[in-house]
């Protein structure tokens, strides 16, 4: 079986591996490591990793220089001899025998990659030991991980019996384990290392590991080198203000693109868009000049070429410049000229137009040009504004007047103006004018621009005056108004009350003056349409007479039998009585009814008068029979309501009143008139019973109570329905009686019967009770009159720790009685047992618990060793008691003891403490026990005093005596093995003959070699020119030049300069130099 160490194998074939920058590549959201790669798990899962745990397996970098994790700071022998981090599989389960699996992935993109290889050192721990053997199989997925081959790649990791520690040297070649799973792969992949490890278990051991462990370490890629393809053609040059997509000039592989050399200035062009593939000039105030731009591969190869150069020249824009014009509306058309030194083409826009230098118009706005040079670029649009200034505005007022009136003014408004000249019937400059000649008068005005508005006229209109040609007056009797009317040429009229100025009255006719008391004149003024008024108001009289004035008096009011003389007292007069047709000045009255009289003067002026006379009967009055009410009543005596005033013999003044004592009752009434009636009554008064039930009172739960209402020759009437005098009642309710006399007389009283509740005495149930927790005996009824206990206890509660029969009277505060009784019983113990080992070994603990029956509630402990909880923990020898108390105060306690048994003492010991473990030394080690126990087992299971081993390491063994205590000890055995020696060859003919083609830096034979590779930590190899130039390097196990350069060009024949820098896994270092011919 061959061995190999911890470094990178690249085996016996002569593979190069090339050292190659590390980066990565991120593709739909997961991070995929680039090739060649090199993992030693510092950082772990890192970007490119990812972890799928099964049920209780782990997978977690750990640190290997300082021991196993499983013994914490113990040291080691195999941990990794370059220390830092493995990565590590286990089974976190404390239970034998379950079984799960752990998982690494490992996310690659094999772009411009050929031919990958997977490199890896793997060590088992624990497997031999645990009789567990443990598998790592690798698959592999062309799906992102989605799905993986069904066909892995299996590394036994146990390879022989009791090699815990062994690091071996794995290679898996990617390709034949795709082709193997039928999957082919365009960029990326995705390697999953399952492990699969089984918990042994071992409780109470020293050794309780979580599991086995299988530790990874010194993991890398390596494939055949594509170089990149980074030719490129020339970009086209560009003016400013524009972008360039440089990704068409890409012949290769994908890349991006930087600027590398700027013209002078401080604002260069960058490079922008998604994949840095545009050249950005867009900014037109960025520097003009010549730009080196470089292309660099996105996926660079150590050893190739990765990036190419080219120049991109930006053009300066050409400048113009436009003149501005400024015309009035109406003007002819304005010039724009373009002026530029370089320009040699032009383009206008807005309301410019053609393709000439220049370009006229007359619209206000912008006149855009944009020119073009030899470069064939444009400059920025560049406008000259055209103002084209408004004619001035203006309004003229019109004008109207009367035939006489003062000239009217015209004004010319404008809100620019600067000059006015007046035409037609106006004139001057002033910005008015004025005119009584009718027709029009006519401005043009000029503004602060010397434009000039259209003429704008106002015209004058000169209305003629209207005449009062007649008026006619009015007469009237009395206070009241009259209509007047005129007549005019032309237009309205309008009233006044002075011939000249004076207050407009009124208008139109005819016109109704309003009220008027006296005789007044009134003048008429004719009004035209226009507004014109007469020169000459005229005149209209109105006439007022003043009418008979007289009264009959007020309305009267006499009784039947009586009469009345109505007559008025005025000369030259003529009188109407209309009732019967009279023309006497006065008439007697005997009879009811209303009375009226017209009289009128010598100018037919009429004034009228009545009166209402009535005539009325004496007031209708009966109080009605004698009577008689029962003593207490009242009566109603009522004089009727013909009357207006009414006067009693007891002084009362109202038409009705109430008496309550015997007496004769008179009344006289009059009414309006004064016609007058009397009557009179006699009442009398009878006793009533005497009936009084006493207060209202209360009684206590089933007592009773007496209610008597008797009097003599009377009856009764309850209500609850009895009629007897008395009546017994034992409930609560409001009780009446109404009791009724020989004169019909009635009394009646009501009493209201409350019912007092006894007091609550309930004491509840009978109970139990413990020595440790008294208990309440208590009344629910509060504040009661007294308490009195069987224990002479006088309170509403009493506590009692001991059983026993315990009653209590009670007096309500309404001094109801109640009594209760209660049986208290003795509450049971509580049954304890403690449980727990008799024994414990030295150094560890045993816990006490107490198995409690017959408890209620919650629990309380108090332990000898005055702690409180349900269990304690002990480690010494003693005695151990405790005393547990439950919510009603019952208890028990128990007691145990304990002994502290001392560990047994063992000693290993071995023949030899250095070994070399690889077969061809054929060397074996015997580890030999020296202790004072019943047996001792080694770390891999087995049982014996020695132990017999054929590989180096770290050895544990533990010996049990009767009481299953334990003590263990162990022994480091180390790995040595020769050291490595060279010789060195100095010539090579690298001529494809198949002989001496390639250059090793030694010689030696098989087994020699065989034995260097399995025991060489690193290696490094280096070849230089005369120049002292690097032209090839190597770090392969096997150091070897071909004869090509680093640009994989023959080297020219010569003498060259090498170095070798390697060291053993004993830590023996060593360098050596010299120089070889190269001879082809």
């Amino acid at each position: 079986m061959q061995k190999f160490n911890k470094s990178t194998f690249i085996g016996l074939s002569g593979i190069l591996f090339i050292l190659s920058l590390l980066f990565y590549n991120n593709i739909s959201g997961q991070t995929y490591a680039t090739l060649p790669l090199s993992e030693n798990f510092t950082s772990f899962p890192g970007a490119s990793w990812t972890t799928d745990p099964n049920g209780n397996g782990v997978v977690e970098a750990r640190d290997e220089s300082g021991g196993w994790p499983q013994f914490g700071t113990t040291t080691g022998p195999y941990g990794n001899p370059t220390g830092g981090n493995g990565l590590a599989f286990y089974n976190s389960s404390v239970a034998a025998g379950v079984e799960d699996i752990s998982s690494a992935l490992l996310h690659l993109n094999l772009a411009g990659s050929s031919g990958a290889n997977l490199k890896f050192s793997v060590v088992d721990w624990g497997t031999g030991q645990m009789g567990h053997n443990p598998q790592m199989s690798i698959y592999i997925s062309n799906d992102g991980g989605a799905s993986f081959g069904p066909t892995p790649h299996v590394v036994p990791v146990n390879l022989a019996p009791h090699n815990d520690g062994i690091w071996n040297n794995i290679t898996v070649d990617i390709d034949a384990l795709a082709a193997t799973n039928g999957l082919t792969f365009s960029s990326t992949c995705v390697i999953k290392f399952s492990v699969n490890l089984k918990q042994r278990g071992q409780p109470g051991s020293p050794k309780s590991w979580p599991s086995a462990f299988v530790y990874m370490d010194n993991l890398g890629f390596t494939s055949s080198v594509v170089c990149p393809d980074t030719s490129i053609t020339q970009p086209d040059d560009l003016c400013l203000g524009l972008t360039e997509d440089l990704s068409s000039y890409e012949a290769g592989s994908a890349g991006f693109w930087s600027i590398t050399s700027t013209p002078a200035g401080s604002n260069p062009a960058v490079i922008s868009g998604a994949g840095n593939d545009v050249f950005d000039a867009s900014d037109v105030n960025v520097d003009p000049g010549i730009y080196e731009v470089t292309f660099t591969v996105d996926a660079p190869v150590g050893g190739c070429p990765s990036t190419s150069t080219r120049n991109i020249e930006v053009f300066s824009l050409p400048t113009v410049t436009v003149n501005d014009a400024t015309i009035c509306e109406g003007d002819a058309a304005a010039t724009f000229t373009a002026t530029s030194a370089t320009a040699t083409g032009w383009t206008w826009s807005d309301n410019g137009s053609g393709t000439a230098q220049t370009t006229t118009g007359t619209t206000a706005g912008s006149y855009t040009v944009v020119v073009t040079d030899g470069n064939t670029c444009t400059s920025l649009p560049v406008s000259g504004t055209l103002t084209v200034n408004a004619r001035p505005t203006v309004t003229v007022n019109d004008a109207t007047i009367c035939e006489g009136d003062a000239a009217a003014t015209f004004t010319a408004t404008s809100a620019t103006a600067t000059g006015w000249t007046w035409s037609d019937n106006g004139s001057g400059t002033a910005q008015t004018t004025t005119g009584t000649t009718a027709g029009s008068y006519t401005v043009v005005v000029t503004d602060g621009n010397t434009c000039t508005s259209l003429p704008v006229s106002g015209t004058l209109t000169v209305n003629i005056l209207p005449t009062v040609t007649s008026t006619t007056g009015a007469e009237r009797c009395g206070e009241g108004s009259v209509s007047l009317e005129a007549l005019v040429s032309s237009g309205t009229i309008d009233w006044y009350d002075t011939s000249s100025g004076g207050t407009l009255q009124g208008t139109g006719s005819p016109w109704s003056t309003g009220s008027i008391s006296d005789t007044t004149t009134y003048y008429a003024e004719a009004v035209s349409l226009e507004g014109c008024t007469s020169l000459v108001r005229m005149s209209a009289l109105t006439m007022v007479h003043s009418t008979p004035e007289f009264s009959l008096g007020e309305d009267t009011l006499l009784c039947i039998g009586d009469s009345i003389h109505l007559g008025v007292g005025l000369n030259n007069v003529t009188f109407l009585w209309p009732w019967n047709g009279s023309a006497s000045d006065s008439i007697l009255v005997t009879t009811s009814g209303t009375y009226d009289v017209v009289v009128t003067d010598t100018n037919d002026c009429v004034g009228n008068d009545a009166v209402l006379v009535t005539f009325l009967d004496v007031p209708l009055l009966n109080l009605g029979p004698d009577s008689s009410i029962c003593e207490g009543d009242r009566m109603l005596l009522n004089a009727g309501s013909d009357g207006v005033l009414y006067f009693w013999n007891t002084g009362d003044s109202t038409s009705t009143i109430f008496i309550d004592s015997a007496a004769t009752y008179i009344v006289t009434v009059s009414n309006a008139a004064n016609c007058i009636s009397t009557d009179s009554i006699v009442v009398t008064v009878d006793t009533v019973p005497n009936v009084n039930l006493g207060l209202d009172t209360s009684i206590c739960y089933l007592e009773n109570i007496v209610l008597d209402a008797s009097n003599p020759g009377a009856s009764y009437i309850w209500s609850n329905g009895s009629d007897s005098s008395a009546i017994i009642v034992s409930n609560g309710s409001d009780f009446s009686v109404v009791v009724t006399n020989s004169f019909l007389c009635s009394d009646s009283d009501t009493i209201k019967i409350d019912i007092n509740p006894l007091p609550n005495v309930n004491l509840g149930p009978n109970r139990e009770v413990c020595k440790y927790l008294p208990i309440e005996l208590i009344v629910p009824e509060e504040n009661a009159n007294s308490y009195l206990w069987n224990t002479g206890d006088t309170g509403r509660y009493i506590f009692t720790d001991t059983s026993g029969l315990f009653f209590v009277d009670v007096y309500s505060i309404n001094n109801c009685f109640n009594t209760d009784t209660i049986v208290v019983l003795p509450g049971p113990d509580l049954i304890i047992q403690l449980l727990n080992d008799s024994v414990i070994c030295d150094g560890s603990h045993t816990n006490i618990y107490a198995n409690v029956q017959n408890q209620t509630g919650a629990l309380i402990y108090e332990w000898n060793t005055s702690e409180i909880q349900s269990y304690i923990a002990v480690d010494s020898t003693g005695q151990y008691s405790v005393l547990i108390k439950d919510d009603n105060g019952c208890w028990g306690s128990d007691t145990t003891t304990v002994r502290v048994q001392n560990l047994p003492n063992i000693e290993l010991s071995a023949d030899t403490l250095s070994m070399c473990s690889m077969d061809e030394a054929n060397e074996l080690v015997t580890i030999s026990s020296s202790h004072n126990g019943l047996y001792v087992e080694w770390g891999d299971g087995s049982i014996g005093e020695d132990y017999i081993s054929s590989v180096s390491g770290w050895f544990e063994a533990v010996v049990y005596d009767q009481y299953n205590c334990s003590a263990f000890d162990s022994i480091t055995v180390f790995e040595y093995c020769r050291p490595i020696r060279v010789t060195l060859p100095n010539i090579f003919t690298p001529n494809g003959d198949g002989h001496n083609d390639g250059f090793i830096p030694f010689e030696m034979v098989w087994e020699d070699l065989e034995y260097m590779l399995a025991n060489l930590e690193y290696i490094y190899f280096n070849v230089y020119n005369r120049w002292g130039e690097l032209i090839h390097s190597s770090n392969s196990v096997v150091p070897y030049w071909n004869g090509l350069n680093s640009e994989g060009l023959e080297a020219s024949d010569g003498i060259y300069f090498w170095t070798l820098d390697y060291s053993e896994i004993n830590g023996g270092k060593f360098y050596n130099n010299g120089y070889v011919k190269l001879k082809r």
